[in-house]
């Protein structure tokens, strides 16, 4: 049921034309409510695409061709380290002096350093007397004096105690060790190092070195 929008009769939906005043009757259209469209969900990357303006992918060699992300370098040891693949740094021994020394001196005072442990006591007063200025040899006087002093205080404890059985084999192992000890050093002044002797480094009752 529909009414004339100029008299106000009353007539049937289908009937175009008042009866009555003879107006033409548009037929009224009913609104249809829009239904809200739900958000669209954002659509994950395909298997072996890449992500714009994402990190460069790593792409594996498998079927999937799936991206591994990497946000940075893999460090070794915390942040201060170094990443993985880079050989560690070497850090300074702190026996060796070499680098606290001069190249010329070394060159020039080598075989002085090589006297030195080879004539004993003799030998370091030759190098106290012909190098005396030389800090590389005195390095190597002073760890000589370190490896003269050792074998004096084992001999004569070893002269002592000869009575016992333990003190006098102790004291030949201990200069077996000593005599390994000074070839090492003579080894050193060869390279034209500058490293304590091992074992008799801790000795200080010569100052530095």
């Amino acid at each position: 049921m529909k009414y004339c929008t100029n008299c106000g009769e009353s007539m049937e939906d289908n009937v175009l034309v008042c009866p009555k005043c003879g107006t033409a009757v548009v037929a009224e259209q009913t609104p249809v409510a829009e239904t809200p469209s739900e958000p669209q969900a954002p659509q994950a990357p395909q298997m072996g695409a890449p992500v714009v303006g994402g990190p460069a992918p790593q792409w594996q060699n498998g079927p999937q061709g799936a991206p591994q992300w990497q946000n940075g370098p893999q460090w070794q040891n915390g942040p201060q380290g170094v990443p993985y693949g880079q050989p560690m740094p070497q850090m300074p021994s702190p026996t060796d002096h070499t680098a606290e020394m001069e190249q010329e001196d070394i060159d020039d005072n080598r075989i002085f350093g090589i006297i030195v442990y080879l004539l004993g006591l003799f030998g370091v007063l030759i190098g106290i007397i012909a190098a005396k200025d030389s800090k590389y040899v005195k390095f190597h006087v002073k760890q000589e004096l370190k490896l003269l002093v050792t074998f004096l205080f084992v001999y004569f404890i070893s002269l002592l105690l000869c009575w016992t059985f333990i003190v006098p084999i102790a004291g030949i192992i201990a200069g077996i060790v000593l005599a390994v000890l000074k070839i090492i050093a003579i080894v050193n002044a060869c390279c034209g190092k500058a490293k304590e002797v091992p074992i008799i480094s801790s000795l200080k009752f010569l100052g530095k070195y």
